[in-house]
């Protein structure tokens, strides 16, 4: 209800049909349906066996959720600061200008600094770095790029000795294997 109550805000104050209402729609639009993927995704890894105890055909299924699950909570992410930018764009829109498309091929440090820059001392400006930067966010877009660009994260599925059933992950994935 609050999510959908935002969202009625924030497009009555932009203007539903203005450029910043619908970029800021998109985004949150995306956010609510890629947060409810990810819960969906976070569902199905959890009622999965563990990996490694179900065979290939198992560890295929928890591969398949596990890169779904990282790439629908990366997106969420995406489409919040998108929503941001929409409404930067009304509001500060030399800041964030959206007159051509290649304006709105962004990244988060970019949505970020221009907050930092227009509204340094704002709620809603700490709140978007605290979040960008914490350890969690960025660790799941480690792991959601090693997914997606290197196939499963490197991990031993160990056998006997004290470590036995167990499935062990380097500290930094993006290492060289090797590392």
């Amino acid at each position: 209800e609050a999510f959908d109550q935002a969202w009625d805000l924030v497009t009555w104050s932009l203007g539903a049909d203005s450029r910043a209402g619908l970029l800021f729609s998109l985004g949150w639009r995306g956010l609510g349906y890629r947060g409810t993927t990810t819960e969906q995704y976070n569902d199905r890894i959890a009622a999965l066996p563990p990996y490694g105890s179900a065979g290939h055909e198992g560890n295929l299924r928890e591969e398949q959720a596990r890169v779904d699950y990282l790439f629908n909570s990366c997106s969420t992410v995406d489409c919040l600061f998108f929503g941001a930018y929409g409404v930067g764009s009304a509001l500060a829109p030399a800041t964030f200008p959206t007159a051509k498309a290649a304006e709105l091929r962004f990244d988060r440090n970019a949505v970020l600094a221009g907050f930092a820059q227009t509204w340094p001392s704002q709620t809603i400006t700490a709140s978007l770095q605290a979040f960008a930067n914490s350890p969690d966010v960025r660790q799941m877009f480690m792991m959601r790029d090693v997914s997606t660009h290197r196939g499963s994260p490197p991990r031993a599925f160990h056998l006997g000795g004290p470590m036995h059933r167990k499935v062990t992950m380097p500290s930094n994935p993006k290492a060289l294997p090797d590392q």
